[in-house]
Formats: structure tokens, C-alpha cells, sequence
């Protein structure tokens, strides 16, 4: 028959440390002025802004290339590609940006909740193309152009200017 052993943890240093808070060693917390609070939320609707309008234009970008490399059909492949992936996209920053102007700011949850739902539409969204488009539709062309939606991103981060 298995007999149950007392186990022996190593001491912790960490036990040892109280959660006293009168022990000075916390920081200050400083509480951001109304000017301060005004600016963050004027950075992030700006980038914000900024990452839809690259993320369009790479699309369109996208989408002019595969039409002058490929044909009128590829180009429009293109574009049905990095629309599933935009749309939900614009739809996510226009409901960030609208609860901005109200006053409110985004919680966790809000962002979390937005980006299953961005995930799903897109997900919807290229299941209605092949639905109504398996016939016409070039696929290396709606390929690239969801890539290319999705890795719009990147552009932002090489010309920062921050």
C-alpha cells in the first residue's frame, strides 16, 4: 500500500515580505490631468486613423498590381481578399474611435470581445466569396490580397514617427 511522504519546499524569501503598505517602498501613483488624458486619446484615434488608412491603401495597392499583372478578374480577386480582411477591420476602429469621441474609453473586454468578432466576420466574409465567387474568382490573387491586408501592419512600424 502507497503511503503518503511529507514533500519539502524549499524556503521562499518571498514569504517573508509583508504587504504592509506604510512600508515606503511603493512608488507614486501620479492621477493624469484631463490635458494628459486629452492627448493620449488624440495619439491613439491618430494611429488608429493611420493603421485603417494604410491597411485601405495597401489593399487598393494590392488589388491595382494583381489587375495590371494578371487581368481585370485577378485584381478583383485581390481586392475581395483584403476586403474581408479591412472591412471588419474599419468596423472595429470606427467602434474604438466612436467611444473615444463619447468620452468613454475601450475596456478589455470591449477590445477582446471586438476582435473574436473581427475574426469571425472575416471568417464569414471569405466563406460568402468562395460561395458566390468559386467560379471567377483567382485564388493566388484573393490570397495575396489577404496577406497583404493582414500584413499591412508592418508598414506602420517602419515609418514611425515616434
Amino acid at each position: 500500500m502507497l503511503q503518503a511522504q511529507r514533500m519539502q519546499v524549499p524556503y521562499n524569501a518571498w514569504d517573508d515580505v509583508s504587504d504592509d503598505k506604510d512600508a515606503g517602498d511603493t512608488p507614486d501613483i501620479k492621477a493624469l490631468s484631463a490635458e494628459e488624458i486629452a492627448v493620449i486619446d488624440r495619439r491613439a484615434a491618430r494611429t488608429l486613423a493611420r493603421t485603417v488608412v494604410v491597411q485601405l491603401s495597401a489593399s487598393g495597392a494590392v488589388a491595382l498590381a494583381a489587375w495590371l499583372v494578371a487581368g481585370p478578374m485577378a485584381g478583383f480577386s485581390a481586392l475581395v481578399g483584403a476586403a474581408a480582411c479591412a472591412i471588419p477591420n474599419v468596423l472595429l476602429a470606427l467602434r474604438l474611435l466612436f467611444g473615444m469621441i463619447g468620452g468613454g474609453s475601450a475596456s478589455p473586454a470591449t477590445v477582446l470581445l471586438g476582435e473574436f468578432i473581427k475574426l469571425v466576420l472575416t471568417a464569414c466574409l471569405l466563406g460568402l466569396a468562395v460561395k458566390f465567387g468559386r467560379d471567377v474568382l483567382v485564388w493566388p490573387a484573393l490570397l495575396v490580397g489577404l496577406v497583404v491586408a493582414l500584413k499591412s501592419y508592418y508598414w506602420l512600424l517602419l515609418f514611425k514617427d515616434s
